[in-house]
Formats: structure tokens, C-alpha cells, sequence
């Protein structure tokens, strides 16, 4: 789907979004991981992460999706035309369609599986949470058993077509609140079907320092720029720096 005016990119042929917590199910769709599954080791630096990037990384230095600062400031990619395919949640429903409005045809279709056989879908979300310090515990856990009801979540996520409900009682109503016949994508029910093949990795107490860390490790070498293309030595590097917050935080 990438089209060229001599060696000029016109259109590339997809987006690519940085995100730490969308790599999660990236990787595992590939056989490998972010972290162990009790959250104390990072082990992004293993053979099958280091396959999966170099993946990525050629297909941006092949010109399938822009480099940073390659798309004009200010303009929607999807939108306007320059990306033919853009990786994004339930959530971009309603904002997708003002977006492009009647300019294009769009339609939505499930995550490809990896070489593990694992669709490459990471699930994550918000929650309702109760402070350890609240001098109200019982009051704030019934306040939060109604707002996450199932008649609750229909008013405040199905209905006005915000990101697939985790309350599985709730998804018919975003299914048919989203299918609307007269608006783009028509396979919205693909959202709620892909989700159980979905990785979910709970987020670690250290998130915020490890997302910083990704910011200024990782999403250079996904997005181009000087110094980006020792993929293993990358990977190295952050993976030690991870495991030092690990271990600043006690987890």
C-alpha cells in the first residue's frame, strides 16, 4: 500500500504507534515478553524481541511507515490520506469517524497473529479504585459495585461509544450502539471478538519510570534518528536500565 513519486514516499503504507503498552502484545504475539510474569525482570533483550524489531525497523527504513518528523505537524496521517492503515483501539470509533467524515470508505479488521500463533492484541484499561487510605472503604466499594455495574457501564461506556466495556454484560450494547448502518467501520463487532485472544500483562508499580525509560530508549529506534540501528545493543542497554528501576522500586 505504499505508493512513491520517484524515491518521495507519497503514501506510506501504514502507522506505526510507539506505545510501551501496545508492544506488549506485540511481543508476545512473537514469542517473547516484557517482563517475567511476576513483573520483577525485565527480559525484552531475548532472541525473539530482538527478531521483532529488526522486523519493524526495516520495514521503517523500507519506507512502509514515516520516520519521525516525516508527516507534516498538525495533520491527521490516517485522515488525510498519507497512511493507508493505522493500528488503534475501540476507543478511536466515534473520533474516526468525524476525522474523515465522507472524504473515505474505512472499515476495521482483527490484529495479525504472530509467529506464536497469538493475535498481537494488548488489552489494557481503567479502573474504579478505593484509596488505602479512604476512612470509607464499605461506602466507596458500594459506590464503585454501582458504577461498574452492568446498567451503569452502558450509560457511561457503551452507549456513547467509548473503548469496548470490560464488563462483559455490557459489549451487545456497545455493539449495537456502535453499528450504526449509515457510518463507517461495519465489522465493529471485531473489537469485542479479538479481545480473547488478547495478552493482558498487569501494569507494574515502576510503570512510570519504565515508560520514560521506553521513551528514550525504544521509541527512537521504532521512529528513526541517529544511533537507532544497534537493535541488540538497544535492548541490552534498556533492559539493565529497567532492572535497575526494578530493583530501586522493591518490587
Amino acid at each position: 500500500m505504499t505508493t512513491k513519486d520517484g524515491d518521495t514516499v507519497t503514501r506510506w503504507g501504514m502507522a506505526v504507534y510507539p506505545w510501551s503498552w501496545v508492544w506488549i502484545g506485540i511481543l508476545y504475539a512473537n514469542g517473547g515478553q516484557l517482563f517475567t510474569e511476576d513483573n520483577k525482570q525485565c527480559i525484552i533483550d531475548s532472541p525473539e524481541n530482538r527478531e521483532t524489531f529488526e522486523f519493524f525497523v526495516a520495514q521503517r527504513e523500507a519506507g512502509i511507515y514515516p520516520e519521525a518528523g516525516a508527516l507534516p505537524q498538525g495533520v491527521d496521517p490516517f485522515a488525510s490520506g498519507l497512511v493507508a492503515m493505522a493500528f488503534e483501539g475501540s476507543w478511536a470509533t466515534q473520533g474516526r469517524r468525524e476525522s474523515v467524515g465522507d472524504k473515505f470508505v474505512f472499515d476495521v479488521t482483527y490484529f495479525p497473529k504472530g509467529t506464536s500463533g497469538q493475535r498481537a492484541v494488548s488489552a489494557a484499561g481503567g479502573a474504579w479504585g478505593i484509596g488505602s487510605n479512604s476512612a470509607a472503604v464499605e461506602e466507596t466499594w458500594q459506590f464503585n459495585v454501582h458504577l461498574t455495574s452492568t446498567e451503569s457501564t452502558n450509560i457511561l461506556i457503551s452507549e456513547p461509544v467509548r473503548s469496548i466495556p470490560g464488563r462483559q454484560s455490557s459489549v451487545a450494547a456497545w455493539n449495537e450502539a456502535a453499528s450504526r448502518t449509515d457510518l463507517p467501520p461495519r465489522n465493529v463487532e471485531i473489537y469485542a471478538e479479538q479481545m480473547a485472544d488478547a495478552w493482558a500483562q498487569p501494569f507494574p508499580l515502576f510503570w512510570k519510570d519504565f515508560d520514560v525509560a521506553w521513551s528514550n530508549r525504544i521509541v527512537p529506534l521504532l521512529n528513526g534518528g541517529e544511533g537507532t540501528t544497534d537493535i541488540a545493543g538497544t535492548l541490552a542497554q534498556f533492559q539493565e536500565e529497567v532492572n535497575g528501576i526494578i530493583a530501586q522500586s522493591g518490587a
